[in-house]
């Protein structure tokens, strides 16, 4: 019995929502991309792998595209992240940019 329980036991669910921050070329504006590795990924031709290819474009100052390209291993850890036409940037990048936002809204500097 202990068996057929080790056989079909399901590992514990890591968090499959991982966040990446793109800024594309000539633009202020970066733009939040939400991965789920559960539903979002694509298996590769050679089924050693997933991908995804997501294009982004800023919203607010700056209509530029940018495409994110990311591949991961079998377990869905990522192993490669490529930016066309933009840059990947951080976190901090994001919520400061943001931070702009809400600034020209209420009209402060």
């Amino acid at each position: 019995m202990n068996f057929l329980k080790k056989l079909f036991a399901v590992p514990p669910p890591q968090n499959p929502v991982q966040y990446f921050y793109v800024r594309p070329r000539g633009c202020p504006d970066v733009i939040q991309v939400r991965i789920n590795t559960y539903n979002d990924l694509t298996l590769t031709d050679d089924f050693e792998g997933y991908f995804i290819n997501k294009t982004v474009s800023g919203a607010h100052r700056c209509f530029n595209r940018a495409e994110l390209q990311l591949r991961f291993d079998k377990q869905r850890t990522l192993l490669e992240s490529t930016v066309v036409s933009g840059e990947l940037v951080e976190q901090a990048d994001y919520e400061a940019w943001q931070l702009t936002l809400e600034s020209s809204k209420t009209g402060n500097p």
